[in-house]
């Protein structure tokens, strides 16, 4: 498994991820994480573009889920948060 705090993933791995795993971006984001509530993600992030959001997790690793439960390739699919 991959720390995302340490090597943040790229948009293009993330959107790889994102499409493999077929669960709405927002759950790729650590909502509960400073990060995410100094940036105002929480109020943000429906108004951001897939891209944007991509962008977002890609520029900081601590934005993403628990680096223990982050997005991981997968035999079948990715990983986030604990779900197949």
């Amino acid at each position: 498994m991959r720390d995302i705090k340490t090597q943040n993933p790229t948009t293009d791995e993330l959107r790889t991820w994102h499409t493999r795993s077929g669960l709405p971006l927002k759950r790729f984001f650590n909502t509960s994480g400073m990060v995410y509530r100094d940036r105002g993600l929480k109020d943000k992030l429906p108004e951001m573009s897939e891209e944007q959001q991509y962008a977002a997790l890609a520029s900081d690793g601590s934005l993403g889920r628990d680096a223990r439960e982050a997005a991981a390739p997968h035999h079948e699919g990715s990983r986030v948060g604990g779900l197949p």
